[in-house]
Order: C-alpha cells, then sequence, then structure tokens
C-alpha cells in the first residue's frame, strides 16, 4: 500500500505548520516504565472491537467525547497480533463519533498525541504529579494500523486502552506527546546496516519522561540523542535494538532536560531485506523512523509530527 494522496498532502501542511510556530524539542533512557506496585488499570479510556480479513490491511478508527475531566496517572494497552500501531490523540474540534474506518491521518489534525505504542509494549506510569489531562467536552480519537496482509485467516479482536486515573492534585503537571523522528526514508535492496536520521531543535526548555519508538519490520536499532549547547559530546537517551513485536515503552526517571536551541537527533537503523527501495509509508512493507515522546510543558498547538525532518 503506497502513501494516500491524502496524507502526503497533510504531510506538507504539517510542515508549514511546524516552520510557522518554529522548532520544537524532544527526548533519557535511565529508569523503568512499567506497572508499579498498587496501580488498577481498570477504567477504559477508549477501545474498539474489529474484524480484518486475510491479505488485507487497513486503518479503523473510533471517536468519543469525553463526559468529565481525566486526570490520568497511566495508561495499559490490550494489544493483539494484526495491529500494527495505535494512536491516541486529543482535540478540541468533535470529529467523527462511534467506528468507522479511517486513513493513517485520521484523527492528528488539531490534535495533541496522549498514547502511541504498537505490539508488546508495556505498561506505562507516570511520576507523581505528571500525567495526562483531558478536559470534558473534548474529542478523544483512536486510530488503529491493522495488517493481515499475509495470514490465511481472517482476525477478530478488541483493541482497549485502559487508564489509571486520579484527581486534579494528583496530576500538578500535564504531559502529551509529539513524534520526533524524519519522513526521509530510503532503504536501498538488499542492504544493511542502512542509517536514517532526524528531529528539530528545541523552541523552549522542556522536560522528556519517556520514549516510544516506532519503526517496522526492516528496522534494526534506534538511537536516540540530544545535541548540548554547552558540551560537545551528546547525551544518549536510547541505544536499544528494535524488534517489531516487542515495541517497548522506555522511562526516563527522573526526566531528562532539554534547553532552547539544542538539538534532538533520531537514528534509525535498517537491513533491507527487500529487491526494492523501501520508502516512508502507511504500510507495513514500508518504513518509519519515530519516537513518540511524553513531554512537558504542554505547548499549545503542536502538530502530532512536531519535530521531524521531512
Amino acid at each position: 500500500m503506497s502513501i494516500h494522496a491524502s496524507f502526503s498532502t497533510y504531510l506538507k501542511f504539517l510542515f508549514l505548520f511546524v516552520l510557522s510556530f518554529g522548532s520544537v524539542g524532544c527526548g533519557n533512557n535511565n529508569g523503568q516504565t512499567g506497572s508499579d506496585a498498587g496501580v488498577s488499570f481498570t477504567e477504559p479510556l477508549v477501545e474498539r472491537s474489529w474484524t480484518l480479513p486475510a491479505g488485507l490491511e487497513t486503518y479503523k478508527c473510533k471517536g468519543l467525547v469525553a463526559v468529565q475531566d481525566l486526570y490520568i496517572k497511566g495508561f495499559r494497552a490490550h494489544t493483539v497480533p494484526a495491529l500494527a500501531r495505535m494512536t491516541v490523540t486529543v482535540s478540541d474540534m468533535v470529529g467523527t463519533i462511534g467506528d468507522y474506518d479511517c486513513g493513517p491521518a485520521d484523527g492528528f489534525f488539531s490534535s495533541r498525541m496522549i498514547y502511541a505504542a504498537g505490539p508488546g509494549v508495556n505498561d506505562v506510569h507516570f511520576p507523581a504529579g505528571n500525567g495526562v489531562v483531558v478536559r470534558a467536552g473534548q474529542y478523544i480519537h483512536l486510530n488503529m494500523h491493522l495488517a493481515n496482509k499475509y495470514g490465511t485467516d481472517s482476525l477478530s479482536g478488541t483493541t482497549q486502552l485502559l487508564m489509571e486515573t486520579g484527581t486534579s492534585a494528583d496530576v500538578t503537571t500535564p504531559l502529551d506527546m509529539i513524534y520526533i523522528g524524519t519522513f526521509n526514508i530510503q532503504i536501498p535492496p538488499n542492504s544493511t546496516g542502512v542509517v536514517m536520521a532526524g528531529g528539530c531543535s528545541a523552541g523552549i526548555d522542556q522536560t522528556y519522561l519517556f520514549l516510544s519508538p516506532a519503526m517496522n519490520k526492516q528496522g534494526t536499532h534506534q538511537r536516540v540523542q540530544v545535541y548540548h549547547l554547552n558540551s560537545p559530546e551528546p547525551s544518549t537517551l536510547l541505544d536499544e535494538n528494535f524488534d517489531v513485536t516487542q515495541q517497548h515503552i522506555h522511562g526516563m526517571r527522573p526526566g531528562f532536560k532539554v534547553l532552547q536551541g539544542e538539538a534532538i537527533r533520531v537514528a534509525c537503523t535498517y537491513n533491507g531485506n527487500s529487491s526494492y527501495t523501501i520508502g516512508f509509508g502507511d504500510s507495513v512493507d514500508l518504513e518509519m523512523c519515530f519516537t513518540g515522546v511524553y513531554r512537558y510543558p504542554v505547548i499549545p498547538d503542536t502538530p502530532v509530527f512536531g519535530c521531524v525532518s521531512f
């Protein structure tokens, strides 16, 4: 499946949008993520059941409106084998309500990302005082990338994002999430160790708490680094092999501070296991190079792809 024309147009718009607001920063991998003792993930933020026939790859979405203020201290995703990627966004603009078939960019426009993960993801429990805030009346949107291209049987399942909620006193420092990385990917045929990299520089001082690497099956390794203004040596926040079936979210406790003007860079390594050049695209047979970053302070009007190279 190639990039949809509408998605390509959307990406060009995002590029101009990011330029108009200036660059933002991103990204430390020196802590644990996982569910802490006593954490209770019992309440679903959003969930959707679906069926996907053999030989197909598609996107399925769900939209709903929050009926009350939510102060979210952690997330647990129930994923299934067909799930390639799930993204949850929040917007002040209400869109389609209920289940519907969609495209790769649905729910991204005029939204802020609050969750992104792939198969095998672990729990996320935010440090004390940090969390995600969703206001009553805001539009919550789930976008699922599902793939059964090489299966022989139809698959069915329910994708669910559970949350641990608290009170306003529990979440005094709100978080959101942006993607850092690059859309500029070219992996030659039958190649090994191909590195593609991108990112941005920080528009203001920010603190980063979690990294959620996102690549497809050609991805083998991801490195995230911050280049400082007062040091020739970058700080390495993540330097891990990548497994498309076990896409862990990496925690940083304490968080890592990126100062205004410092650069964040994501480098993705690939093996081109194909007879043709592989570029960026919305299929599991194509590639991506992103890390989803939980950060604070929340910067209004920052797009989902808020720190990427085109």
